[in-house]
């Protein structure tokens, strides 16, 4: 079992950026503004104690890097460091 250690990784890969539309890619920046995290994944904030990833929250599972979406089943998916056994 692994345990992801919230560090951003797979959301800073430009392949899965690229893949977004511009106003996908806006309206993310914008919303990253309202809710800053300088601690490990940018793409987190926590409400109620509870992490919440603004690319879900904004534009649905689909659209999360695969590594994200495949949690905790990543395996290969994950860039290597970034999982804990």
């Amino acid at each position: 079992m692994f345990t992801c250690k919230r560090c951003g990784k797979c959301c800073m890969d430009n392949l899965w950026i690229k893949g977004l539309a511009w106003q996908e890619k806006q309206d993310l920046l914008v919303e990253r503004k309202k809710h800053p995290n300088n601690d490990g994944c940018r793409m987190l904030y926590f409400k109620n104690d509870k992490a919440v990833c603004l690319v879900e929250e904004l534009l649905g599972r689909n659209k999360k890097p695969e590594a994200c979406r495949n949690y905790p089943k990543v395996g290969e998916s994950c860039l290597s460091g970034c999982l804990e056994e």
